[in-house]
Formats: C-alpha cells, structure tokens, sequence
C-alpha cells in the first residue's frame, strides 16, 4: 500500500441526508516509477439507522511508458446490516495544478447486501497534452458514496 512515493493522504467523511461520503485525496510521486501502485482503506459509516463496513481497495496494476494504465478498485461490504444499498466511486487524476490527466472515472452499484462485492477494471489513457504528467507528483482524489441507508427514516 504505502510506498517510498506516496507521500500523504488525506480522509474526509460526511454524513448527509442521502447518505455518507468518503473522500481520499493521495499525493503521489511519479506515478510512471511506481508501475503498480495500492491504496487500502477500510471504511465505517457510523450511520444511526443503518451502519455498515467496507473494505475499498484500488491499484494500478500496470503504468505504461505511454502514459495508458490499468486502474483496478474493488469495495466489498464487511458488514451484517440487513439492507441493501447503493455504492458509488469516483477517481480523479490530476496533476498539482487541479488539471485531470485521464479521463475521470466511475463506477456505482445498486443492492449491496452484506458480502457484496463491486469489482471494476478498466483502462485509462491520459487526456491530451497530459502524457507527461505521470512522470510529476499527481493527486488521485477517491470519493466513495454508500447511499440508500436512510430509506427507513
């Protein structure tokens, strides 16, 4: 997970009336050196009606000389909450000045009973004139949603 590259990264929770949010933001390194790079984290919702446990993991399993790469997540529910509910990821790559280098990315899935895992794949190509950024320090900012808790209130 962490590495001689990763240098920080940040956790800001919030509840809201639809549901709660997680947001990483990680400083990374060149992220071109790493070739494959972890991030791990488990997150509690603390939720009055409905708290539930997720295991989240996301990798790069390859970065190309090209600047194209592999990003892999995986949320899986650790919980025993009876409900389903509904799980949304966002990454965002940008570089230190706020600029996207690839195309930002979501995944959401609907009726996560516990046990449930989401599991995407897919590959990434740097947006133009944006290629070099992957040999700077990058900020790859994950917000992970659990929505449909409060359903019961």
């Amino acid at each position: 997970m962490a590495g001689t590259n990763q240098r920080q990264t940040v956790d800001r929770r919030v509840n809201t009336s639809e549901g709660h949010y997680v947001r990483w933001e990680i400083s990374v390194r060149d992220l071109h050196l790493l070739r494959s790079w972890h991030f791990v984290k488990n997150y509690r919702t603390f939720c009055k009606t409905s708290p539930t446990s997720w295991d989240f993991k996301m990798w790069f399993p390859e970065v190309r000389e090209d600047g194209t790469a592999s990003l892999s997540v995986s949320l899986t529910r650790i919980d025993s909450v009876n409900v389903d509910l509904e799980a949304s990821i966002w990454v965002d790559i940008d570089n230190l000045e706020e600029n996207l280098i690839f195309p930002k990315q979501s995944f959401t899935k609907g009726g996560m009973a516990p046990g449930s895992e989401m599991q995407e794949t897919v590959e990434i190509v740097p947006l133009p004139n944006m290629r070099a950024a992957i040999h700077q320090n990058v900020i790859v900012l994950v917000t992970l949603t659990i929505s449909s808790c409060h359903s019961s209130e």
